[in-house]
């Protein structure tokens, strides 16, 4: 029995050192727990690296998106401003146009105005100029009707003296004559002293008549020298009149033809004055020429940097476009890069819980190998 005991409990052990020699096998070396702990720590590390590499991924995305919609924004903004530009030039060069176009509707008016008024003016001028030559051609022939009359008048004086001084001769010689008669008259009465009375009463009557026609042809020669003073009177009078009416139409011609001078100077100023007005005008013209040639010339250029924006917007749009599905292909990338570590870090869960386990069943082994 003793023997059988022994033979048993040295069976028994012998299995048991079986069994403790086989886990004592499966039990984990050092290098195997090292390069399972540098496997994890790699896991680790590459999980961090992972998350840190989406992380700045996410980052980068956001910060290129942001970048993308600030230019977008940028570049709209800029377009905005651009096409507001244009609009603003549209309008200013359109009202710039108008109010030139006015400007210049006005001044054709004015300088239609002008040469109405010009010829309004040539036309009175010549209206003028035609009376002052009536007037010229009036005063010539009052002239030479006054020296007509002066010499007329110079004419009749002198017949006039010649007449009066023949007839006061004729008369004193009549009146001689007739003394002559009545002193032969008188001394044949004074011969005739022996004459009777009728004879002296005729000749005392024809004394009488003779003493009458001496008075009458003395107050004829009076009443003629009356007449030829109020003759030189009238003829004085007419001549200062004359001469008063030369004065005036002397000044008359001069105030006309200081008319015509200021009626020339005035058109002589409005003919500067719409030349000016023309020199202005063509000024305007040429200004609104080089500005109209400034304004194409800046609407070219800016429809130019348009359609280079709209280029580089397209350009911006297609790299958006490209970094976007650049973006999709990484992101899904990195989605299946963490499905992979998740599956390494699964799998690797899996080995730690299987050297967990053959950890726990060698610590067993080695425990009972002990008891």
């Amino acid at each position: 029995m003793a023997m059988v005991d022994s033979t048993s409990s040295r069976g028994s052990g012998g299995r048991a050192r079986s069994s403790c020699r086989r886990r004592l096998s499966l039990s984990p070396s050092p290098s195997l727990r090292s390069a399972l702990r540098g496997l994890y720590a790699l896991a680790l590390l590459l999980s961090l690296a992972v998350a840190v590499l989406g992380a700045l991924a996410f980052r980068r995305v956001d910060s290129i998106s942001s970048r993308i919609s600030s230019a977008q924004t940028f570049y709209e903004e800029k377009l905005l401003s651009i096409q507001e530009d244009l609009q603003g030039l549209g309008e200013k060069s359109s009202g710039n146009v108008s109010g030139q176009e006015a400007q210049l509707e006005r001044t054709s008016r004015r300088h239609s105005r002008l040469s109405a008024a010009g010829a309004g003016l040539g036309a009175r001028l010549e209206s003028s100029a035609g009376s002052v030559r009536g007037l010229a051609r009036g005063a010539e022939r009052l002239l030479a009707r006054a020296g007509r009359c002066r010499d007329e008048a110079s004419r009749l004086d002198a017949e006039e003296r010649r007449r009066e001084l023949g007839e006061l001769r004729d008369g004193r010689e009549r009146a001689r004559e007739l003394l002559g008669s009545a002193q032969g008259a008188a001394g044949a009465a004074a011969r005739r002293e022996g004459g009777n009375s009728r004879g002296l009463q005729e000749l005392a009557m024809r004394a009488a008549e003779l003493q009458e026609r001496l008075d009458s042809a003395s107050a004829e020669l009076e009443e003629q020298r009356d007449n030829l003073g109020d003759a030189r009177y009238h003829g004085g009078h007419a001549q200062n009149r004359t001469a008063d009416g030369f004065r005036a139409l002397e000044g008359l011609l001069e105030s006309h033809g200081e008319e015509i001078g200021t009626i020339s100077a005035n058109l002589a100023a409005t003919g500067g004055h719409v030349l000016a007005m023309l020199r202005y005008l063509g000024s305007v013209r040429e200004s609104c020429a080089r500005r109209l040639r400034a304004h194409a010339r800046d609407i070219l250029r800016l429809n130019g940097s348009l359609a280079a924006l709209q280029g580089s917007a397209g350009i911006l749009r297609e790299r958006f476009g490209i970094l976007g599905a650049r973006l999709d292909v990484g992101v899904r990338n990195l989605s299946l890069l963490l499905e992979e570590m998740r599956a390494v870090d699964a799998r690797h869960g899996d080995a730690l819980r299987d050297i967990t386990l053959l950890r726990g069943e060698g610590n067993l082994g080695r425990c009972s190998w002990d008891w």
